[in-house]
């Protein structure tokens, strides 16, 4: 594998995290679609022109559909899922069956896709969720991440949740 790699899962588990966090903020993204297609965009301004580097939207993997992969080579490297737990009817919700069911066919996809030890899975997932959840263990030899983007965090949020709701009702 790479020596790129890791800066690829730091990219993954912090600036990325905080950038689509700030792109929720900025009134930028409402839906699934929206989150794809930011992480989209930040992911391929973080690959640049690596040589043999590509990121790809909506490769099927058999039967399964993932939102982005992370190939070089030509192989995966890193598979990523995006969940959006964000809507106008509820607050403070947090998707876990989503999540729990997203980890489950990451595990899955890397163990028949990946080569042995060479793939990770990422699973990015937006909420707002008032209280202090944690993480489901995804045991860290399985390769799979999941980044928690909380917009309860976001400064003033008491405030911002009601102009993003008007937002999202407006463009809906």
């Amino acid at each position: 594998m790479s020596s790129f790699s890791e800066p690829l899962h730091n990219f993954m588990a912090g600036p990325l995290v905080v950038k689509l966090r700030k792109e929720v903020e900025n009134f930028r993204v409402f839906n699934h679609a929206d989150l794809v297609a930011n992480a989209y965009h930040l992911l391929m301004k973080f690959v640049g022109n690596m040589p043999d580097w590509h990121v790809r939207c909506s490769p099927r993997f058999g039967v399964k559909n993932l939102d982005i992969v992370i190939f070089q080579n030509y192989e995966p490297r890193a598979i990523c899922q995006f969940i959006f737990g964000m809507t106008t009817e509820k607050q403070s919700y947090l998707p876990t069956a989503d999540i729990e069911d997203a980890i489950g066919m990451m595990k899955a996809t890397l163990e028949e896709r990946a080569p042995k030890g060479a793939g990770r899975a990422y699973i990015a997932a937006v909420y707002d969720y008032d209280q202090r959840w944690f993480l489901p263990q995804t045991q860290e030899k399985q390769n799979v991440f999941i980044l928690p983007v909380n917009c309860f965090d976001i400064p003033l949020h008491h405030s911002w949740r009601p102009k993003w709701d008007e937002q999202k009702k407006r463009l809906f």
